[in-house]
């Protein structure tokens, strides 16, 4: 919270100066300002904000609300909503989304403290998030090879400038027509056009719209929460024609560049406290042995090691403090703590991945009957990858050092997933689980060993 900048609204002068006064208690600069437009927008001008609180006294001050989505909307700032309690229904069923955050007053001032730091954090993940996205826009535009993404009707919906040079056409003339009608290719062993999404990719052949350029065409399945369809990469092989060497280097590249984004990001949990750091890899490393023994494939097991990565990286809304506290949680940190599966997933909902990596980190403290959190879903509900993680997640947890605990050792581990398998946990991921440590695939205290295998 230290050297945030917190914009302070409201129309409560003696309030306002009252939280100024708060705020700046706890390390942090606030800058105080009544409702008017002009004034809050000198003040976002002079001061850059990381944040905002806007006190609503009465239902008067709903036009307030507006101020939160403009205050987002145009200056990319979150805002920390303080409601009186007897308003809070009326004022968040009237509004068109829920706020980023709220605290009911009258409050606690070391409430008002947690909500403002949770708040800091997620904006400030959610920031670099937004930086990520436009630094892979940038790249997708640099990219000597052609992007094309289509949906699932096969129209073209996106396509970044190489395409445009490798159809010599501009992007304006092919978006919202049919793949199939503007990249026919031909087989370098068959004359004829041939159908590239029925086809085994990848796929190397000519295309035929632009002089039979010899091209390597490769695609995945994107199933994001507003866009169902495929990604295409398409790339002029012409110099490279007889190396496929020098095409599988390259792939490896894009590959390795793709892990080093995800550990990019892990590293925003990871850096919160120590035990995370390790605790995300060892997951990670349990996971995909659990996986292999299930018969997942290689690219599905990667897949989930990847999550298993993240799994924790919702923990960035929760305050160290917390994280590290060296004593059982109370029951509101408790709650606090488990709102980071929720957080995790909203912050890798948009991320395209080929796996459904934001719901299995969303879902892996769910539980077989239901016991589990965030959404409480039940049995064959949780994905499979998220019941491995579950397990390889309470493995790790039993055995190794808590700030709150010492390690209780793989005996007391193995005592809780027998205990509860079938009924917390798959029996299916237990077993396999059980049979790896048995078998010495899996050595507990030294998993870092065999850390990083993808």
């Amino acid at each position: 919270m230290k050297n945030s900048v917190i914009l302070l609204v409201s129309r409560n002068r003696i309030f306002g100066v009252y939280l100024k006064r708060l705020i700046e208690s706890w390390g942090s600069p606030a800058v105080f300002t009544v409702s008017e437009a002009g004034e809050i927008a000198e003040k976002i001008r002079q001061y850059t904000p990381d944040l905002a609180v806007i006190d609503i006294q009465n239902e008067e001050d709903k036009d307030l609300l507006e101020l939160e989505v403009l205050l987002k909307e145009n200056h990319n700032i979150h805002s920390v909503l303080l409601i009186p309690d007897e308003l809070i229904d009326i004022l968040i069923e009237d509004s068109d989304e829920m706020p980023f955050g709220f605290v009911p007053k009258p409050f606690e001032e070391n409430i008002l403290k947690i909500s403002i730091l949770a708040a800091l954090r997620i904006s400030k993940a959610q920031r670099e998030l937004q930086a990520d996205e436009e630094f892979l826009s940038t790249v997708l535009e640099c990219m000597k090879e052609a992007v094309i993404a289509i949906d699932d009707a096969e129209n073209i919906v996106m396509a970044n400038p190489r395409a445009e040079e490798l159809l010599s056409k501009k992007i304006s003339e092919f978006i919202g027509k049919n793949f199939r009608d503007v990249f026919v290719f031909r087989d370098f062993e068959e004359k004829e056009g041939v159908e590239l999404i029925t086809r085994e990719i990848p796929f190397e052949g000519y295309l035929v719209a632009n002089k039979n350029i010899p091209v390597s065409v490769n695609y995945s399945q994107v199933r994001g929460k507003n866009f169902h369809g495929w990604l295409i990469t398409m790339n002029d092989i012409s110099e490279r024609f007889q190396s496929r060497k020098k095409l599988e280097e390259s792939y490896k590249h894009l590959e390795k560049t793709l892990m080093g984004t995800v550990r990019t990001i892990s590293k925003i949990a990871e850096s919160r406290d120590s035990y995370t750091a390790e605790h995300q890899q060892n997951v990670a490393v349990i996971s995909a042995e659990i996986a292999k023994r299930l018969g997942f494939s290689e690219d599905r097991t990667k897949w989930l090691y990847i999550a298993a990565l993240l799994h924790d990286v919702g923990k960035v809304s929760v305050p160290s403090e917390i994280l590290s506290k060296p004593a059982k949680l109370n029951q509101f940190e408790m709650e606090l703590v488990k709102l980071h599966a929720e957080n995790g997933y909203q912050i890798l909902k948009d991320i395209p991945f080929p796996l459904e990596i934001a719901e299995i980190v969303r879902q892996h403290h769910e539980r077989l009957d239901g016991s589990g959190y965030p959404i409480g879903l039940k049995g064959d509900e949780i994905l499979l990858e998220a019941r491995i993680l579950a397990v390889a997640d309470v493995l790790d947890a039993i055995t190794n050092h808590r700030p709150y605990r010492p390690a209780l050792g793989l005996n007391v581990a193995l005592d809780e997933l027998e205990k509860n398998k079938g009924k917390l946990y798959d029996a299916r991921v237990v077993d396999a689980c059980v049979k790896a440590l048995e078998e010495g695939n899996l050595v507990i205290g030294s998993l870092k060993e065999n850390d990083e295998p993808y």
